[in-house]
């Protein structure tokens, strides 16, 4: 969980649940749960990813997804319905262009939220 989520919870039996409920959807979509080395330190790095991955969709959500469809969507439902697409990748000197396919079914959503990250980057 991060700070902020932590903070919009509170300290309540119900944001306990709420907080706990959360973490299980962020563990299994960001496959959290999978700890199956026997050594520690690769299971800590896996679950450091899971975290890594959990933070940058959060904040995905809470910056380039407001408002969408997709603000309110799993880590799951974003790595399926935005992040998993069929792209062709050129890249030059200056640019990285993404080509993607005609059947993208959310390129509006994509496109928002590709301005509004751009947008805090330059902030």
């Amino acid at each position: 969980l991060l700070p902020h989520d932590v903070a919009v919870i509170g300290g309540s039996a119900a944001g306990l649940a709420a907080a706990m409920a959360l973490w299980q959807t962020a563990q299994g979509d960001l496959f959290g749960d999978r700890t199956s080395t026997r050594r520690l330190r690769s299971n800590q790095l896996r679950l450091w990813f899971s975290s890594l991955a959990y933070a940058l969709l959060t904040g995905l959500r809470r910056i380039g997804l407001a408002g969408t469809a997709l603000a309110v969507a799993t880590c799951m439902t974003l790595r399926l319905k935005l992040l998993k697409i069929g792209a062709t990748v050129t890249r030059s000197t200056r640019r990285i262009k993404l080509a993607m396919a005609q059947g993208f079914p959310l390129p509006e959503v994509f496109a928002i939220a590709h301005e509004r990250l751009a947008a805090a980057i330059r902030v």
